[in-house]
């Protein structure tokens, strides 16, 4: 009877760990994009706040390519911050793509898409087709 318990025990483990392997990778991406979106929202207050101004003052956009841009001709400032925005963006996508065995611009697709359906109304996005608001 013990054996049997065993067995039984193995038989549910070896069939849960074949489940795994299943899930579509694109929802494991997603889930990490979304584990991206919480890091970007855990950054230092003060930088957060002025990427969050510069969306609402309408100087900067999120754009399908999972990146910051400017709807309109940056200042130096603007400029500086979506280029720091950008940059650390680009390493954490790229380690994502690096540990899921996928390729950037997957994970720059999917991220650019989260961005733009999380934008509130009003903000700027461009999805490819140009600069509108949300």
């Amino acid at each position: 009877m013990r054996e049997m318990k065993n067995m039984t025990a193995l038989s549910i483990t070896c069939s849960r760990a074949h489940l795994a392997p299943s899930l579509p990778r694109l929802a494991l991406l997603s889930g990490f994009v979304v584990l991206l979106a919480l890091a970007f929202a855990a950054m230092s207050p003060a930088y957060a706040l002025t990427l969050d101004e510069a969306k609402a003052q309408g100087v900067v956009g999120e754009m399908s390519t999972g990146y910051v841009g400017y709807p309109s001709a940056p200042s130096a400032a603007v400029k500086q911050l979506g280029d720091g925005v950008n940059l650390g963006r680009k390493a954490q996508y790229s380690q994502i793509a690096a540990s899921q065995g996928t390729s950037l611009s997957v994970v720059e697709q999917l991220a650019g898409s989260k961005l733009i359906g999380q934008a509130p109304a009003g903000q700027y996005v461009n999805d490819g087709s140009g600069w509108r608001r949300k």
